[in-house]
């Protein structure tokens, strides 16, 4: 969406009329005038979020106009301001079901670098509701990210990536098959400290020093399906870390 955008054009007439009926809850019902100016610019900017979202989702314009700078230019504020209601919009109203976080990183992750020193892949997020969403599903997970004080660097270990693969896999065996290769490659060093019963692949992965991610990058991605959402993102990791 370019800044001489109205409104008009980015919402359909169907999401105008439930945005009035969202407004007319906030003052028709007994409660005319206890909305405060900042419950009303949430409800207003969560609206334009979720169509803006559907319109990427659609393919209709360019993901790159969701970013907190194209956002901050098309409503004349500042940036800041733009991560705070994102961040509230979350928490208040969530995300619609068309956002697709795997899908905006698999866009994103060619991008990336990484770190041998560390073993972290670091990728700037422009967009807040995607750095909060990989998180949370990260996090969920039992997985954590590197915080650093760049709000938008996300710095994370590929192991996390490999055990969310891993886990959507819904080809039958196919799980079960890629663990077991997963568990051969990496007794290959005969590690005596490497736990086999370890609840997340994640913590078998980093038990093993010595191992090569590369290697289990492969490993993974040769036993994934083609519909698995996660296989361009493991696909992506694999080329980005063989350089």
């Amino acid at each position: 969406m370019k800044s001489d955008k109205s409104y008009k054009e980015i919402l359909t007439n169907g999401e105008k009329m439930a945005a009035f009926d969202k407004i007319a809850d906030m003052f028709y019902d007994r409660n005319f005038g206890m909305a405060t100016k900042t419950d009303i610019e949430l409800l207003m900017f969560s609206i334009y979020m979720d169509a803006m979202i559907r319109r990427d989702s659609e393919k209709k314009i360019d993901g790159k106009n969701c970013s907190d700078s194209a956002m901050a230019r098309a409503l004349g504020v500042p940036q800041t301001k733009i991560r705070t209601l994102k961040e509230k919009k979350i928490q208040r109203y969530s995300l619609p079901k068309e956002f697709n976080w795997v899908e905006e990183l698999s866009e994103l992750i060619k991008y990336a670098t990484y770190n041998d020193k560390t073993g972290y892949i670091e990728l700037n997020i422009p967009d807040r509701n995607l750095y909060l969403a990989i998180q949370d599903h990260i996090e969920n997970q039992g997985g954590a990210l590197n915080i650093t004080l760049n709000s938008k660097l996300l710095s994370v270990r590929p192991e996390y990536f490999v055990e969310l693969a891993v886990r959507s896999e819904t080809e039958e065996g196919n799980r079960e098959k890629i663990v077991k290769n997963l568990r051969e490659m990496l007794l290959e060093n005969h590690d005596t400290e490497l736990e086999l019963d370890a609840t997340h692949l994640s913590d078998l992965i980093s038990k093993k020093k010595s191992v090569d991610i590369k290697k289990v990058l492969s490993c993974v991605g040769r036993g994934l399906s083609s519909t698995n959402a996660y296989l361009s993102i493991i696909t992506a990791l694999r080329l980005l870390i063989l350089g």
